[in-house]
C-alpha cells in the first residue's frame, strides 16, 4: 500500500502499471502461423525419415560389402590351399620325371626292353658321287595324277638339293 505523507504526495513516484486493453487475436495471422508450423513439422519429419532411410541404406550396403569381402577371403584361402596342393604335386611329378630321364634309367629301360647300345660297326655312311638326287619308282598305271605327283616330288627334291 502506498505510503502517504502529509507534506508530500509520494504517490506520484510509484510505478504505474500501464493499462493495456487486450488485443483481439488476428485469426489470419494465427492460421498462417499454424500452417507454417504444420509445414515445418511435415518437412522435419520427412527429413528425419530421409536421414533414417539413407542411414539404413548405407548400413545395409556396408553389411553386403562386408559379406562379399568375407566370401572373397574364403575363396582366396581355398585357392591358396589348392595352389599349395598343386605346387606339391608339381614338385613330386618333376622329381619323378627327373628320375625317369637320367642316363642310367634310360639305359635300364632300354636293356629291359631288349635294346642294346650301338656298336661302331653298326654305323654305315652313305656317299653319293653325283650329288643329292631323288629317283621315283615308275608306276604301272598311266593316270594324269601320277605324272603330276612325280613332277611335284621332283620339284621338291631339286629344292632340297639346292638348299640342303
Amino acid at each position: 500500500m502506498p505510503q502517504r505523507s502529509e507534506a508530500y504526495d509520494l504517490s506520484l513516484f510509484e510505478e504505474k502499471k500501464p493499462s493495456l486493453t487486450p488485443l483481439k487475436p488476428n485469426k489470419k495471422l494465427e492460421k498462417a502461423t499454424r500452417h507454417k508450423r504444420t509445414a515445418q513439422s511435415v518437412l522435419s519429419s520427412a527429413a528425419a525419415v530421409m536421414v533414417a532411410v539413407i542411414a539404413i541404406a548405407v548400413f545395409g550396403s556396408m553389411l553386403a560389402t562386408r559379406a562379399q569381402l568375407v566370401e572373397l577371403n574364403k575363396q582366396n584361402l581355398q585357392k591358396q590351399a589348392q595352389l599349395g596342393d598343386l605346387t606339391n604335386e608339381y614338385q613330386q611329378l618333376d622329381a619323378l620325371l627327373a628320375s625317369y630321364t637320367t642316363a642310367q634309367s634310360i639305359a635300364d629301360y632300354a636293356a629291359a626292353n631288349g635294346m642294346t647300345k650301338i656298336d661302331p660297326s653298326q654305323i654305315t655312311y652313305i656317299t653319293i658321287s653325283s650329288g643329292d638326287s631323288v629317283s621315283l619308282a615308275s608306276l604301272s598305271g598311266n593316270h594324269w595324277y601320277d605324272g603330276f605327283g612325280a613332277g611335284v616330288s621332283n620339284f621338291f627334291g631339286k629344292l632340297a638339293a639346292l638348299f640342303g
